[in-house]
């Protein structure tokens, strides 16, 4: 998997065009039209499912402003679940 572009509003995976905030999992697989349920403020409810894959790691963007920012209790359950948080 290769994000070919990223740009304000528009991501683009393997030649694939998205215009919505995703969530790629470890198999590969990507969400799309997700969306945090409290503005610029990304909680465990916001990532359930994807914790519940298992991944080793979870790489969360911060938006093209940088204002996106994970709950303290979102990174405590991470790292107490053994899941590398950037």
């Amino acid at each position: 998997m290769k994000i070919d572009i990223c740009a304000f509003g528009v991501l683009v995976i393997d030649g694939k065009k998205y215009t919505s905030d995703l969530v790629i999992y470890p198999d590969g697989h990507i969400a799309d039209s997700w969306y945090r349920k409290s503005g610029h403020m990304l909680s465990k409810n916001d990532i359930d499912q994807l914790i519940a894959s298992h991944p080793e790691v979870i790489i969360a963007g911060t938006g093209m402003d940088g204002r996106v920012m994970p709950e303290k209790q979102l990174e405590e359950l991470l790292v107490k679940s053994g899941i590398e948080f950037y």
